[in-house]
């Protein structure tokens, strides 16, 4: 087993458990007992993922920064979002349905760590509220869905 593999099986169950510890708000016997079934089942469920991947992925440290930043926008889009809804709202007609902007993006190859960085880089365009990843094509663009206008960004190989 690589060492990427073991890491991912030891911090599962770990972050997993202390997730739902965190969300219980209590420790005792019977919390207890239903973490370590989250915790089991966790960890099934990264193991059953990593046997019947097709597709091999390396994470890279360079994705520390893009994920951080992508974190940065949650607030920030949080607002936007709210604004274009409230505007509506107010308005009481219907709104703007969003629209779908290109990103320039390196593709890259079909190894590992290209892979890694393509899912990284679409988990951190798609997780704040103003928009997700539509498709991502080899030609070098990205799909972004956006509800309020925002400007591409600059970044071929690391966009946020």
């Amino acid at each position: 087993m690589r060492a990427d593999r073991i890491w991912i099986a030891a911090a599962t169950p770990i972050c997993g458990g202390l997730l739902y510890f965190l969300l219980a708000g209590e420790v005792s016997t019977s919390e207890t007992l239903a973490g370590a079934v989250v915790v089991v089942l966790g960890s099934s469920y990264a193991v059953a993922l990593g046997k019947g991947a097709s597709l091999s992925m390396a994470m890279q440290w360079r994705a520390i920064p893009a994920l951080a930043r992508a974190t940065g926008t949650i607030l920030p889009d949080t607002v936007r979002v709210g604004r274009v809804l409230l505007a509506v709202v107010l308005a009481r007609r219907p709104g703007r349905e969003g629209l779908v902007r290109e990103q320039p993006f390196r593709y890259g190859g079909d190894d590992p760590e290209d892979a890694g960085r393509r899912g990284v880089v679409i988990t951190a365009l798609s997780l704040a509220p103003n928009g997700y990843v539509v498709g991502i094509d080899e030609g070098g663009d990205m799909l972004l869905h956006r509800l309020a206008a925002a400007p591409p960004s600059g970044e071929r190989e690391w966009p946020s």
